[in-house]
């Protein structure tokens, strides 16, 4: 289950965003014999997001792995069809090991056995927004517009594994990136015309559905964490959450994707599903 530890407004040079500080328990998502295998906190994910809109940085780590892993997603929101070719303002050493992947709503299917007629973008319309169904040649033809530029950045630590986890974890990436942003599409009659007030409504009561689900489960023998990892824990907590970290993590050895999302804007000002 998901978590949600923290949600507060923040404040920083780029302006006035949401931060969030969310745990993922995978315990339930991994077969009986990893469960014992594996110390508890290998399968504890944890997760902080400050989403300033049009610009949002999220940062994954994991209590077990400590400084050997580091999932950085930086996103940046623009007006056009994913022409920007630099939008994040890359370092040019960055740019040398960019590799771009261009992730389309209409073109991409995803893997089978996630399929559902009711995200598919390319068979949905929208009562409220009058918006789909996403045609061949949709990025052409239309208005508006907006692109989401994704730059991913991963760093493990393990020898023999490096390379192998590092790549599967820039394909799962690009997986939840399509799968969300057809979610994002197909559920615009959910959050479409809400003001963020409205919105923040709608992600409170969110966040209060998934955090009882998580403690309903815990008493039906889900173990309950560790206290949290210091710096998590020592999140602000009054009207400004702790800035994003000022300087990037070293590039990874393996190139790191900076995959393209095209989506049909606007977006809910912040909070209905999915967000990051």
């Amino acid at each position: 289950g998901i978590e949600t530890v923290k949600n507060e407004p923040f404040e920083d040079e780029r302006g006035k965003g949401q931060y969030t500080f969310k745990i993922f328990h995978l315990a339930s998502h991994v077969p009986r014999f990893i469960r014992a295998i594996l110390p508890r906190d290998a399968l504890i994910l944890e997760e902080e997001a400050w989403n300033a809109f049009p610009y949002c940085k999220t940062v994954y780590r994991n209590r077990w792995l400590k400084k050997r892993f580091h999932l950085q997603v930086e996103s940046i929101h623009v007006p056009d069809a994913g022409t920007s070719e630099n939008p994040l303002n890359m370092p040019p050493d960055h740019l040398k090991k960019r590799q771009v992947v261009h992730v389309d709503l209409a073109i991409d299917k995803g893997k089978s056995k996630e399929y559902s007629a009711n995200e598919d973008p390319t068979i949905y319309h929208s009562e409220r927004s009058g918006r789909g169904p996403l045609i061949p040649g949709w990025k052409e033809t239309t208005q508006p517009m907006m692109c989401a530029y994704k730059a991913v950045t991963i760093e493990f630590k393990w020898f023999g594994l490096q390379r192998i986890v590092e790549s599967y974890a820039i394909n799962l990436m690009r997986d939840i990136f399509l799968n969300s942003h057809k979610q994002l599409f197909c559920w615009q009659d959910e959050w479409y015309g809400l003001s963020v007030a409205e919105a923040r409504a709608f992600e409170r009561r969110t966040i209060q559905s998934t955090n009882q689900a998580l403690e309903e489960a815990r008493e039906n023998g889900l173990p309950t964490p560790e206290p949290l990892a210091d710096d998590a824990s020592e999140a602000s907590t009054g009207t400004t959450a702790p800035p994003p970290p000022s300087t990037p993590p070293p590039p990874p050895a393996a190139p790191p994707a900076a995959p393209s999302a095209p989506a049909t804007p606007p977006p809910a000002p912040a909070g209905p599903p999915p967000s990051n």
